[in-house]
């Protein structure tokens, strides 16, 4: 709705540049489209493009013959505040300003009717049960009453829509990482702050504060936590409950130089950049960590927003993006109880944006080879990850210390550490996605 909301805005302005871009010399035409691609940003104008097609994202122009084509075989038209909706047997056609037009289906929008008898409020479910459709609904009639559509089906049932949430919910281009804060380092630096144990624990703005941090930068610090394994638990529990693994409710990181031989997580090496369990179907959500105790010196945490490196690829190298989002890297993991495998690429996107990043070199086995020229783009692609994570603006160096927690959000930030001496102790728990998102939305309204 913000999207038709902000077309609606400038739709003026933008016919104004189209009429230019009809009557003007070329010279003139370049003007006209310097104009379109200033037009004030609100957050929202700069997804409205196109420079000399007049056109916005996911709507074709009506043209003259389409519009005559429209005219012989409609069943009514309703014209109104320059929004005209025209009704087929199957579909309706909604044209806005003349200068766009959109096809919706009949039977989309039979299943989006929102009266009581399709659709629960108060359970917020759909009650329209599609087992039951045995033929596609039909038009009988339709009418324009302001902001509003009714339609008459041909079983008898009457419809009613309002346009601005009908046109929301056919915009097929939704904004890039709505309300998130893609960040360097300097930035982060500059934006996030702690919230206290007392203040998370005892105030539900404290807890608040917290998941907002966490879903706009994709990390949160809590601190002055007590020291003891129950507050520890008690502080993750206090969003959701917890996703136990293979070491239970919470995992103790014992890092020492001793243990050379076993995982490197729990030797004093450092740690490149890396998200965890890169090899699952839903790779572990939320980490928290807490360092509890460290003898030696080093052992600095890093961290990176991966969304923002997926950003700056998009950019600079568009071809690097496409081939992180498609090539498979196998991801192996085995230890003494488990044996954990798959197949992904780097990047997962959905609705234009990257959803999740998996990128673990030390489980990486095998990578899917395709042609020759392929294979050696893929390799450049990784290259050119690489360079962006490893930029020192980007990397967010933090000493852990005793009674701060961090959680962050493992879908987004990869994360790593320096090298260390002595030994230290780390206990991390692992949140549930769902879980948290579902508290993020509640408590603070985005997501």
């Amino acid at each position: 709705m913000r999207l038709f909301n902000t077309c609606f805005k400038y739709s003026l302005q933008y016919c104004q540049v189209r009429h230019l871009l009809r009557t003007t010399t070329v010279s003139k035409n370049l003007c006209a489209a310097r104009c379109l691609a200033n037009l004030p940003d609100d957050g929202n104008i700069g997804r409205v493009q196109g420079r000399f097609s007049g056109s916005l994202p996911g709507i074709r122009l009506l043209s003259t013959s389409s519009r005559a084509k429209f005219s012989k075989h409609d069943l009514n038209e309703e014209r109104q505040d320059d929004v005209v909706v025209t009704a087929m047997s199957d579909h309706i056609v909604i044209n806005e300003n003349g200068i766009s037009e959109k096809n919706v289906s009949g039977m989309w929008l039979r299943d989006h009717c929102r009266c009581q008898e399709c659709f629960s409020e108060s359970r917020y479910q759909n009650l329209y049960d599609l087992s039951k459709v045995k033929t596609k609904p039909t038009i009988a009639k339709l009418e324009k009453k302001g902001k509003s559509i009714h339609v008459d089906w041909n079983d008898g049932h009457i419809s009613v829509y309002n346009i601005d949430y009908l046109l929301s919910l056919l915009d097929n281009k939704p904004i890039r990482y709505p309300n998130r804060r893609l960040w360097n380092a300097e930035k982060l630096t500059s934006e996030i702050a702690d919230v206290s144990f007392q203040e998370y624990m005892n105030e539900t703005e404290g807890l608040a504060e917290c998941l907002r941090n966490l879903y706009t930068y994709g990390i949160a610090f809590i601190d002055n936590v007590p020291l003891t394994k129950e507050d520890f638990l008690a502080l993750s529990e206090r969003i959701c409950f917890l996703r136990e693994c293979e070491h239970g409710k919470d995992n103790i990181v014992i890092s020492s130089k001793e243990k050379m031989y076993e995982d490197i997580a729990y030797t004093n090496q450092s740690l490149g950049f890396h998200t965890d369990s890169a090899y699952s179907v839903e790779p572990l959500g939320y980490l928290t960590f807490h360092l509890f105790e460290h003898t030696g010196e080093g052992g600095l945490g890093c961290y990176v927003d991966g969304f923002h490196v997926a950003e700056m690829i998009r950019k600079c190298n568009p071809d690097a993006y496409r081939i992180l989002s498609e090539v498979l890297v196998k991801q192996e993991f085995i230890d003494k109880h488990v044996h954990y495998k798959g197949k992904y690429p780097v990047f997962t996107i959905r609705d234009n944006e990257v959803k999740i990043i998996r990128y673990q070199t030390t489980d990486r086995i095998s990578v899917q080879h395709l042609s020759l020229e392929e294979t050696e783009q893929f390799y450049d692609a990784i290259r050119l990850f690489n360079k962006i994570i490893y930029s020192p603006e980007n990397e967010f160096w933090i000493k852990y210390n005793p009674g701060r927690v961090v959680i962050f959000d493992n879908f987004r930030l990869l994360h790593g550490r320096s090298v260390f001496t002595g030994t230290r102790v780390i206990r991390n728990t692992v949140l549930p996605r769902d879980e948290v998102d579902s508290r993020i939305r509640k408590l603070t309204g985005l997501g």
